[in-house]
């Protein structure tokens, strides 16, 4: 009994030896955590942030633990000493193998030391960055741009006109005389306009031209005939366009990374709560950067934008 006290106990002190010892994060072992904790600068992390309470927790105890192991194995080496001592010594010619107690204690010390070891190495492996985004800032620059959706270019005399739209708005037939520096023209035109149809007459002086607005809503299309005369060809531009609006989007924000350990993570912008922009960024500990980006919305609608976090994870 007395081997296996003096063995299990040498053991049980390697154990809380590499427990204090073993590195857990880049800042070193527990002990070196711990004093941090205790530091000034750690005292002031815990009164303003709930992580770095639960983490200096954390490391309290398991320093507690690696003191309770130190101790109990220097306890169990003392009393085996003694016990040995109080039963006389073993002959050096023929020594005494170990009993099947120290065996039994020499197996459960060396499976609890790797269970140790592995459990300190994976808790490790466990701690994550602590990345935070703020100081937020976004605004938005519209455009508008006719666009030209069906062209007929130069019409003489008489022309049909059909066309289906993709997208429910408001269109524009345009007759053009830009290229005319005499002559009036004179139109005659029948279109549709919300499902309805309405006749029109009217001239387009020489460099001028004359723009109808019509509404197309889902399942309706813009179709109707116009006649033209005057001038040598009797002849006008005709054409069918649309105003489109857009907003270009740029943003900035700053990443923060109070935790441990190196990080990555996935920025993404959201427009009334729909992600319209993502990007990965590498942050190191300790560390705030500033980033930007910028985006195209196809309307120029107010929008509510918010910038989060959508996955955080430990860089390898």
């Amino acid at each position: 009994m007395k081997q296996s006290l003096f063995f299990a106990g040498c053991l049980i002190f390697a154990i809380g030896i590499i427990a204090y010892l073993y590195p857990i994060s880049e800042y070193g072992s527990v002990s070196d955590l711990h004093e941090m904790c205790t530091s000034g600068l750690g005292q002031i992390g815990k009164i303003f942030s709930g992580d770095v309470r639960e983490y200096c927790l954390t490391i309290k105890n398991m320093l507690i633990v690696t003191y309770a192991l130190l101790g109990i194995g220097i306890i169990l080496v003392i009393i085996g000493s003694v016990l040995r001592k109080s039963t006389g010594t073993v002959s050096a010619q023929q020594p005494r193998p170990l009993s099947k107690g120290a065996k039994r204690a020499i197996s459960i010390g060396s499976s609890a030391a790797a269970g140790i070891i592995i459990a300190i190495i994976l808790y490790s492996l466990t701690i994550l960055p602590n990345i935070s985004v703020s100081d937020i800032t976004v605004s938005s620059i519209p455009h508008e741009e006719f666009v030209t959706v069906l062209d007929y270019d130069r019409v003489s005399n008489y022309r049909s006109f059909y066309y289906d739209p993709e997208v429910t708005g408001t269109y524009n037939l345009v007759f053009s005389n830009d290229f005319s520096f005499i002559s009036t023209k004179y139109v005659e035109t029948k279109y549709s306009d919300k499902g309805k149809f309405y006749t029109q007459s009217f001239q387009v002086p020489p460099g001028t031209h004359k723009i109808i607005p019509v509404y197309a809503s889902s399942g309706q299309v813009i179709s109707g005939d116009f006649s033209v005369s005057g001038g040598s060809g009797n002849d006008v531009d005709f054409y069918i366009g649309t105003v489109t609006c857009s907003q270009t989007v740029t943003f900035s924000f700053s990443l923060i990374n109070t935790g441990p350990v190196d990080g990555r993570t996935e920025i993404t912008l959201e427009s009334d709560g729909q992600p319209i922009w993502s990007n990965n960024y590498f942050i190191e500990k300790n560390t705030q950067v500033r980033k930007d980006g910028r985006v195209t919305i196809n309307d120029c609608y107010e929008h509510e934008y918010f910038v989060a976090i959508n996955k955080i994870e430990r860089a390898q």
